[in-house]
């Protein structure tokens, strides 16, 4: 029995990009691609069960997390 995962993409933008990207490593959250932009811009790849983290962890840290993409398989 395989098990399927799902991921949700999004973009992450503000100052001190890639030292909040490590923060969220610190504190749990599992990065699985992380595509920068720009200097101030990322898109990041987080797991499905980690997403409300990610967004807890950077709301607290003033920053903006906007969900580019969320695919969902169907079993």
């Amino acid at each position: 029995m395989s098990e399927k995962r799902s991921y949700a993409t999004y973009l992450v933008e503000g100052l001190n990009t890639e030292k909040n990207l490590n923060y969220l490593c610190g504190n749990g959250v599992c990065l699985y691609e992380v595509k920068k932009i720009n200097k101030k811009q990322y898109f990041v790849t987080v797991p499905f069960k980690d997403r409300k983290k990610l967004i807890a962890l950077l709301k607290n840290r003033c920053y903006n997390c906007l969900l580019y993409t969320s695919p969902s398989p169907r079993d």
